[in-house]
């Protein structure tokens, strides 16, 4: 068969069973799962897991086997050592079971550019073909001899994509007169968006170039026309929709690529450039990776690795066409560990693992929804759920409309991005279409991970563990008639579709979920904020939210590390208040809601002591999003206009609809309010040419169930 390559995305993966959708690495790329980082805490026959830094009930010694500190595993499934275990596992918490073998799921994403370890359920080719179970293909088969390299049992793997023989992607046979084969679509593990090329044909390119190497505009993917193509459905891992008219490899060329609108010209290259070099990781354990990071993560500079002082490399590890002393001394994995990592110039710590950022960019707000309705979005998605560019609000054509006029500083501000202006009619952002036959559709805007209000009452998004690590009970799960869950009944909307998620329906201290059926424990989880606060005060007596740099404790003792485990050892260190410990330095914090802000310390004898923070001085703030509250002084707009008063009819003459009840206009002088509940406090201006604009009035974030 001639071997055409239908490539496949870095795109974030995901598992559906029944209604939960398991994400990576809540599920096990390779079929032994040495990689699994997941919480699932509980074995194939429901029993609870032991503690890894724990012997009892079970005396063991696998805890020392495990990637830095054994508690950091709590009582998580895991595969210490992959040659004596086919799946991970845990001791049990029944004296009577010593351990037991973990149903952990397996990932529908290849994490590798071939993906020689994808192990998922996909039976079926990049045409749709479905595909031949391996154990029923003809020996004499020219491509026979690739089924022997299957691991484990043949009939396991039954028709599900493999890459048992490094090809360009997973792939299996097809019934044909020759029993032929193709290749499978199996997206990446994670996807970037990058406008460059982070290698030198462009497989994983999903940036926007639309335009080829002569600037000839390229033909959108889901149309036939000017050119026919067989791409008319979907490739790497998308609808073809979702590709729009953007330059592509799918086909394993030399670079990404397009057809082109002009007759004449089937297809050209597109110009990408490469990307820089990052100091970052693209997978989760950084094989790939060639930075220049070299300390490990407790901060210990690391040892060259063509030095043989303190500590001999392994006779076994390699560095494929590169010599050890181009590695110098920075992190690499060539091992296959769970992370970079490398030896250390400490005589008594052979080796350690390095903290080393991953590349894929985070969403943030305001490029996500806080709310389901989504009208404070402000993002700038501008295509539709089924990949049609939305028109501009300030345009009524192909579709007339009045929306335009609800949106606030004018259409024009809004471009062509998705938007939710109105609550009553919509039930997430959406836009006019730029297809004449398509009014309008909703758009497929992503839900922030954290909470833009103290306690995070409107968190609606899919963290689904505590502070602990401990996995979260669906809240449909448990019975609602027990007084003990009588918060569920708080929850907004159908119960069933808060799943397990982390919810704040009683206005607890944070978003928090219950862990156990059988008396209603609960705990808090990390659900990060919107907006940091790095002020070097509180905004409130326990300063959640403080991300200032105090170091020193009130007994000016120095702080230790949070990512370190001396002199203190500690659970802290995976990362807490939305970010990974290293980048907590050894800074006064809160991630438990004690009294105030605090430290471990660098004192042996001392386990930790609060910091002396002072308290912000009153703030002119605001307690809510709108702001309808809002009585401080601030009267200048967002873009610095000063306010007109309140009172004043000049520049502009204020709308007779405005009232302040039981207060005069004069009273309000001329600073910012909301009294017609707009998104946020507003004034009119004293510039002629801008009537009204809105202000920038911050959260006060305040822990007071006494909200004005």
């Amino acid at each position: 068969m001639e071997e055409t390559l239908i490539c496949c995305t870095i795109i974030h993966l995901i598992i559906i069973t029944g209604t939960s959708v398991i994400t990576y690495p809540n599920c096990k790329l390779t079929r032994e799962g040495m990689e699994y980082r997941g919480n699932i805490s509980v074995t194939t026959s429901g029993r609870t897991c032991q503690r890894w830094d724990r012997q009892e009930p079970h005396a063991q010694g696998y805890g020392s086997h495990l990637p830095g500190n054994a508690s950091l595993h709590e009582n998580f499934c895991r595969n210490p050592l992959a040659n004596e275990d086919a799946t991970p596992w845990c001791y049990t918490t029944d004296p009577n079971v010593r351990y037991e073998l973990c149903d952990i799921p397996a990932c529908e994403c290849r994490d590798t550019l071939h993906g020689e370890t994808y192990i998922g359920l996909k039976s079926h080719t990049v045409t749709g073909k479905q595909c031949l179970r391996w154990d029923s293909v003809n020996s004499s088969n020219p491509d026979y001899a690739a089924i022997r390299n299957l691991k484990g049992s043949i009939s396991d793997h039954e028709n599900y994509c493999r890459n048992p023989d490094r090809k360009t992607s997973p792939w299996c046979f097809i019934q044909t007169d020759s029993d032929q084969w193709e290749y499978c679509d199996i997206p990446f593990c994670k996807r970037g968006n990058e406008e460059c090329l982070s290698n030198p044909s462009g497989l994983n390119y999903f940036g926007t170039v639309s335009r080829t190497t002569d600037n000839i505009e390229c033909q959108r993917w889901d149309e036939q026309k000017p050119h026919k193509h067989v791409f008319s459905t979907e490739f790497m891992g998308l609808p073809v929709s979702k590709h729009n008219n953007y330059c592509r490899n799918p086909d394993s060329r030399e670079r990404p690529w397009c057809y082109t609108v002009d007759s004449t010209v089937p297809f050209q290259y597109c110009d990408i450039p490469k990307c820089q070099e990052r100091n970052c990781k693209i997978t989760d354990n950084g094989i790939e990776y060639k930075g220049k990071h070299n300390m490990t993560r407790n901060g210990i500079p690391c040892q060259r690795w063509d030095s043989t002082f303190p500590h001999v490399p392994s006779n076994k590890l390699s560095f494929p066409g590169e010599t050890f002393s181009a590695q110098e001394n920075y992190c690499r994995n060539p091992d296959g560990e769970s992370s970079p990592w490398c030896y250390t110039v400490d005589p008594s710590e052979r080796w350690d693992y390095c903290y080393i950022p991953n590349c894929s960019k985070k969403i943030t707000y305001p490029n996500c929804k806080l709310t389901r309705l989504g009208m404070e979005y402000r993002g700038n998605i501008s295509i539709t759920t089924s990949g049609k560019t939305c028109q501009r609000w300030d345009s009524q054509s192909p579709h007339s409309h009045d929306y335009g006029n609800d949106l606030p500083l004018g259409a024009s501000i809004h471009e062509n991005y998705c938007r939710s202006p109105d609550s009553e009619d919509a039930i997430t952002p959406w836009c006019y279409t730029t297809d004449a036959n398509v009014r309008w559709e909703y758009c497929d805007i992503p839900i922030c991970e954290c909470r833009d209000t103290l306690k995070g009452e409107g968190y609606i998004g899919s963290t689904a563990h505590t502070i602990n690590g401990t996995r979260c009970l669906r809240w449909d799960s448990l019975n609602r008639s027990n007084s003990k869950y009588a918060s569920i009944l708080k929850l907004k909307g159908n119960i069933t579709s808060h799943e397990n998620y982390c919810r704040n329906p009683d206005e607890k201290l944070a978003p928090w979920c219950y862990i156990r059926v059988d008396n209603g424990l609960w705990e808090y989880c990390d659900i990060p904020f919107c907006k940091q606060n790095s002020a070097e005060c509180l905004n409130n007596p326990r300063g959640q939210e403080y991300l200032g740099t105090e170091t020193n404790t009130e007994d000016n003792i120095e702080c230790q590390r949070w990512d370190e485990q001396k002199p203190h050892s500690h659970e802290l260190s995976r990362g807490f208040m939305g970010l990974p410990a290293p980048e907590h330095a050894n800074y006064c914090r809160n991630p438990d809601n004690r009294d105030r802000p605090w430290c471990y310390t660098v004192n042996s004898t001392v386990l930790f002591q609060y910091c002396n923070i002072r308290e912000c001085q009153e703030h002119d703030c605001k307690d809510t999003e709108v702001g309808l509250e809002y009585r401080g002084i601030i009267n200048m707009t967002r873009n610095g206009i000063p306010c007109q008063r309140w009172d004043s009819k000049y520049p502009h003459e204020p709308s007779s609809k405005l009232s302040f009840p039981s207060e005069s206009l004069s009273a309000h002088e001329n600073y910012c309010r909301n009294p017609d509940k707009k998104l946020i406090p507003w004034c009119y201006t004293v510039d002629p040419d801008v009537r009204w604009d809105y202000c920038d009035v911050p959260f006060c974030l305040s822990d007071s169930d006494d909200r004005r």
